[in-house]
Order: structure tokens, then sequence, then C-alpha cells
């Protein structure tokens, strides 16, 4: 059924559904579509546009029932055939060995692609001569990017030692006073009031 529903109305289903899981969790049974559409920064129209697609609709006194959709949307999203996958292991090792070698395969099939179909790319011994008004003209350049960087990394040290020192306590009452206003706004455009 996925291959029928336009790519867009697919992210955002993905969307939906990591919003009602969330959801979920807090507890909360029923959403309407206002609610999700403040939260997705779209229309509630959108919303129910994008579900009616699916062929699914809620009962308008009560919005939407959350467990259902998720279900509902899990079924149009995940593929009922099993999918062959390899576990190199779990978290930040397992990510950094797959994108190493994902890289490594594209590296690969970039060759030899270029081999093959675009050899115009393939540099040349005329390529690699380099005169030598553009060492200078790179040295001269160097030069005021490395002293601009050198006056950032200190100015962003004496920035943090200030920080620092108002101590642990402050900043942690800081963070936690910011977060709280961002998360009522957040919502607040939701349309959901404590």
């Amino acid at each position: 059924m996925t291959n029928t529903i336009p790519e867009k109305t697919i992210e955002r289903l993905s969307e939906y559904r990591r919003t009602l899981l969330a959801s979920h969790r807090q507890g909360i049974t029923h959403i309407f579509s206002h609610v999700l559409a403040g939260i997705h920064g779209i229309t509630a129209v959108q919303v129910r546009r994008d579900l009616m697609l699916i062929g699914f609709s809620s009962d308008t006194k009560k919005g939407y029932d959350v467990q259902v959709l998720i279900e509902y949307i899990s079924r149009i999203l995940d593929s009922p055939s099993p999918m062959n996958i390899a576990v190199l292991g779990m978290g930040v090792a397992g990510a950094g060995v797959a994108t190493v070698i994902s890289q490594g395969v594209s590296v690969a099939l970039c060759i030899l692609y270029v081999f093959r179909s675009a050899r115009l790319l393939l540099p040349g011994k005329k390529h690699f001569h380099v005169e030598s008004r553009l060492y200078w003209e790179l040295f001269s350049q160097s030069i005021s990017m490395g002293l601009m960087s050198s006056i950032v990394s200190a100015g962003s040290v004496v920035l943090q030692y200030g920080i620092n020192g108002l101590g642990t306590l402050v900043i942690a009452a800081f963070s936690g006073w910011v977060g709280g206003k961002m998360l009522k706004k957040q919502f607040e455009k939701a349309g959901i009031t404590a």
C-alpha cells in the first residue's frame, strides 16, 4: 500500500507515529488533529488528509485513539516481509562500523562508475602542476584565517571560564528554567494545557 502513498505523506506518518508513541508513554489515550498539527507545524487539515489517505477516521468528539492509530500507521509503514540485516553491535560502535562499511562501499562504487562511465573526471598529469602564485595566495589567506580562528577560540575559552564561574547549581537552574519555558510553549502551541 505504501507505493500508492506520496513520499511526503509517508514521512509525515512516520513523524505522527513518533509523536503518538511519546503521547502514549505519557498516558494520553486520545488526540485531536489540531494537536498533532500544532506539534508538527502543519495544519489540522493536512493531518486529517494524511490519515484519510490511509483510510483512517476518528470519533470527532474524542479525537483519534492513540493506540489504534499507532497500530494502523505501523501496519502501513512497517514491512510485512522479513528483512535480512546484520547485527554488528549495539550503540555507537555498531553505528560507527556500519557507517565505515557503507562509506567504503560507496567509494568503491563511485570509483567504478568514474572508470566505466565518466573517464573525463580522471585527473591527468597536467592537473597536478601548481603555479607558485597559487602557493602565495593560499599562504596569505591562511594567515588571516588562522588569526581569526585563534581569536574565536580565545573568546570561547574566556566565555566558558566566566560561565563555569557561576557554579553548577546556577547553570542547572537556568537550563531547567529555559527548558521548562520551551516545553510550555510547545504544549501551548499544540493545545495541551496542564
